[in-house]
């Protein structure tokens, strides 16, 4: 079916006077006015069509898809054409537009067959799944971790039935809930390489060259060799790095985080539940497991660390025994347990279990308070 054809099928195309201005015309479409559907959907039919092209790959499937954008925008007397505000070209609205109404689709589509329905999900989203992991994990590219990355992020969109994605109210758009989704996973799998992808603050002092060396050594296992780090700097920078430039940051570096590998401590110090009760216990780590990314973040966290066990070794003693009873059932397991389950293992009831959660809670925020009162770990 052609664009002409198209706008005969739903309204007569003939222009009408006084419909040069975009909002004005918009006005009259939602009033009702025929002749202003008319000319509306003559200017519509090429962006939304254009943005279909990017989508769909067979004509069959963009023509169904324009006849189903096309339907859409009458819904509710074109009440989806009450957000535009005259800022931006009604073309690019319309383009937005179409892609939120074709995203809801696809993932309709996808909730009822998984199988067929996950290619189309994909076409939609596909490109700005991949720019925010470029975006979250920019010293990747050139290996093969964007592409474990996006597989891990497909899989979690989709696991349980796709819940994270059913769980769209329905209020706002489809398309910014997507990718709200995919930013907090990449912020989780962030969370998850730290310290690997967090700059030592002695580096990141650093001039930018410096930088970028400590990171190709340290986050891409460059060696600490000039030729080399000439060869990879070569595509990571702006400014021209000579190798004499790059010798004298290299040592930079390297004199940098020697005296604090030398220094990292051979223990790992970490809060358990114990430090709460009696005391704070060490837990055990290989330094041999460590690389020297980590030996370095450790040095600067341990005068944190050293300060908030010290904070909870003076105040666990205002705690009362059915609070440190609480506090150890329920650290005692990664994993939440559920109210009557510590009200079974405390042998109380399941309000006392609130209770003694909201007094714990107290006590944790006053902890914090007092912590961030003394500057820290200063």
């Amino acid at each position: 079916m052609s664009d002409h054809a198209l706008t005969k099928f739903f309204l007569p195309s003939r222009r009408s006077a006084g419909l040069a201005s975009e909002p004005g015309l918009l006005v009259r479409v939602i009033a009702g006015d025929g002749a202003a559907a008319g000319e509306f959907l003559r200017l519509a039919i090429p962006p939304i069509s254009a943005a279909i092209a990017k989508i769909e790959t067979s004509e069959a499937e963009r023509q169904a898809a324009l006849l189903y954008v096309l339907e859409k925008l009458k819904e509710g007397g074109y009440r989806r054409l009450q957000a535009f505000n005259g800022r931006a070209r009604l073309a690019s609205f319309l383009i937005l537009v179409a892609r939120e109404v074709l995203a809801q689709r696809a993932a309709e589509r996808l909730f009822a067959d998984p199988n067929t329905g996950w290619v189309g999900f994909t076409r939609i989203f596909d490109r700005d799944i991949q720019a925010r992991i470029a975006k979250r994990f920019p010293h990747d590219s050139g290996n093969m971790r964007w592409e474990d990355l996006y597989q891990d992020i497909c899989e979690k969109l989709v696991e349980s039935d796709c819940r994270r994605l059913r769980s769209y109210s329905g209020e706002g758009s489809f398309i910014g809930f997507v990718l709200t989704i995919v930013d907090r996973l990449l912020i989780d799998m962030m969370r998850q390489e730290a310290p690997r992808r967090r700059l030592p603050a002695a580096i990141k002092r650093m001039p930018q060259l410096e930088q970028e060396i400590y990171m190709a050594i340290a986050w891409k296992g460059c060696a600490a060799d000039v030729a080399r780090l000439s060869e990879v700097l070569a595509s990571r920078i702006d400014m021209v790095a000579v190798p004499d430039s790059i010798r004298e940051a290299l040592a930079r570096v390297l004199d940098v985080a020697a005296p604090l590998k030398r220094d990292a401590p051979n223990r790992v110090k970490t809060v358990s539940l114990d430090a709460i009760i009696d005391s704070v216990e060490e837990y055990l780590s290989d330094p041999s497991s460590m690389t020297p990314e980590e030996e370095l973040l450790l040095v600067e966290e341990e005068r944190t660390r050293e300060a908030i066990i010290a904070l909870i070794r003076a105040s666990a003693e205002t705690l009362a025994d059915d609070e440190r009873l609480y506090l150890q059932t329920v650290f005692s397991t990664s994993e939440t347990m559920p109210r009557r389950k510590i009200a079974e293992i405390l042998g109380c009831s399941v309000e006392e279990v609130d209770r003694l959660r909201q007094r714990t809670q107290r006590w944790f925020a006053t902890l914090r308070q007092k912590f961030q009162n003394n500057g820290g770990s200063k």
